[in-house]
């Protein structure tokens, strides 16, 4: 049977989620996804719906690969590099429904969703695909294996771009006393939520500056005591550093990686660090016009690592924000306005995703006073967590997200003012 290009249908993706669905029923410790063409809106194709099934070991494949057979997916094919492939017609009849098994985190894994987003967030290379997909079909004469020898050149050619894709990396520094200064002052008078009480509680001998009614006599008594914290502590400080670093450094690609596939915007080239400055005050900001944000010294490591994830999220959330809403107000993106406070409800929702949950393996919470806010009978919390469930595993999921959680924090706007 001659090859046919399909233009892309709404149908594809339903008909994947009705697959999905029937297989999640008995499969329960996998990742399915949606690839291939038909994951790609816009895109056409053979009408074939691609279904990646990630699997923890290849040990797993036998059983996985009998449950399948219960479902009509009878018919093994010649096993690809990594991966092993079925499907319910042995002569790979256009619009059929293939599996495709890999394991979770391998190179055909990696691939198989690189290639997929890739298209996704390249519209003008997912239309030029497209082209060249009429073109070899012409060019082949409708011949399978032509066909499929001139699109095997053009993905190795996408796929080299995954090799090349730009990760920024987090810079591990000290805080000048100076910086100290400035977030201690802050955090103990001028912000919005009284945190002084987190400040007090990890330097409790800095109680006494809450007295002082004068910013001079605050400033000299809170320079006094960080210099000579810093001096005391300067060791543990640097040791600290090297393991934040050192840890760090295992789960970066990896997590940098996932913001990337799951906002659908890569990081920019201009922004070769991001860094992460060592500082005594245990309240973390973060400042967009450098991408720099400060890490208490003393944090256990699984919170030091939540920590960055957090402020990392914010860099490139706010890139994403800037693409859809080009003529927002970038003074927006600070208290006490409601877009920071959905930055801020974002950053923990991203963090206790399952799969960055296999990195951290710990739940990122919720800042306390978000937490006090009720939407309906739903904490905030909640609330937009659940919008992001709803969301995300779709086409385009961030987006829809985000739009979605916009329109409801601004409908709410006097709950978070």
């Amino acid at each position: 049977m001659k090859l046919k290009i399909f233009p892309y249908s709404k149908k594809f993706e339903e008909k994947f989620k009705k697959e999905k669905k029937r297989i999640s029923k008995i499969l329960k410790d996998c990742e399915i996804y949606h690839i291939g063409s038909t994951a790609v809106s816009g895109l056409g194709g053979k009408g074939i719906i691609d279904i990646m099934i990630g699997i923890k070991s290849f040990k797993d494949a036998k059983s996985v690969i009998k449950k399948l057979n219960e479902l009509g997916f009878t018919h093994i094919h010649p096993k690809e590099k990594g991966r092993v492939f079925l499907s319910k017609d042995p002569k790979l009849f256009q619009k059929n429904v293939h599996i495709h098994i890999t394991k979770i985190g391998s190179k055909a894994y990696k691939e198989l969703l690189f290639f997929r987003d890739y298209l996704r967030k390249n519209k003008e290379e997912a239309k030029n695909y497209n082209n060249l997909k009429i073109k070899w079909l012409k060019e082949s004469n409708a011949d399978r294996k032509k066909y499929k020898n001139l699109k095997s050149k053009y993905i190795n050619k996408i796929l080299k771009k995954n090799e090349t894709m730009f990760i920024p990396k987090v810079k591990f520094t000290n805080a000048s006393v100076s910086y100290d200064i400035n977030w201690f002052y802050h955090f103990l008078f001028k912000h919005r939520w009284d945190w002084s009480k987190y400040v007090i509680k990890r330097h409790p001998k800095i109680e006494e500056v809450k007295s002082f009614e004068k910013e001079n006599e605050r400033v000299n008594f809170l320079k006094k005591y960080i210099n000579n914290f810093w001096k005391k502590n300067k060791v543990t400080i640097n040791k600290n550093k090297s393991k934040y670093q050192k840890e760090w450094r295992k789960i970066e690609k990896e997590f940098f990686e996932f913001l990337s596939e799951l906002m659908q915007i890569n990081w920019p080239k201009n922004r070769k660090t991001i860094k992460a400055m060592m500082s005594i005050c245990p309240i973390c900001p973060r400042f967009l016009n450098d991408w720099s944000f400060s890490a208490f010294y003393n944090f256990d490591i699984k919170n030091a690592l939540k920590v960055i994830m957090h402020e990392c999220c914010h860099f490139l959330y706010f890139e994403k924000w800037k693409k859809m809403y080009p003529k927002a107000d970038r003074k927006t993106f600070e208290t006490p306005h409601i877009e920071w406070h959905l930055s801020e409800l974002a950053a923990p929702i991203i963090i206790n995703d399952k799969r960055v949950q296999k990195l951290l393996k710990q739940k990122a919470s919720f800042y306390k006073e978000h937490s006090k806010i009720k939407i309906g009978k739903k904490t905030a919390p909640q609330f937009f967590t659940e919008i992001y469930n709803r969301n995300i595993n779709k086409e385009n999921g961030f987006e829809l997200f985000l739009k979605e959680a916009y329109k409801q924090i601004k409908k709410h706007k006097k709950l978070f003012t």
